[in-house]
């Protein structure tokens, strides 16, 4: 999902606020739901939940963004918002 984006990037836009750590987290899950009445399936329900999350961690304190954008535009705005918590 993420990697053809410039990381090296993102994180030092975290950072540019004086954070000491930073990290981005993708999540990626498929599920399946089987919903079912006396012995006979009603309906089957499908979904993918897809984001990305930043942390950046200053003076022990934790800021944290989380977009279901995922696209590298998207990305670098959350890290300037993160960056800007901190």
């Amino acid at each position: 999902m993420i990697k053809e984006f410039d990381l090296a990037k993102i994180l030092k836009t975290a950072l540019k606020n004086g954070g000491e750590f930073a990290e981005i987290y993708a999540e990626e899950t498929e599920s399946t739901q089987l919903v079912g009445e006396e012995k006979r399936i009603e309906k089957i329900l499908q979904g993918i939940d897809r984001g990305i999350g930043i942390r950046v961690i200053h003076n022990l304190q934790t800021a944290y963004g989380y977009t279901n954008d995922t696209s590298e535009k998207a990305l670098m705005g959350l890290a300037e918002s993160v960056s800007q918590a901190v």
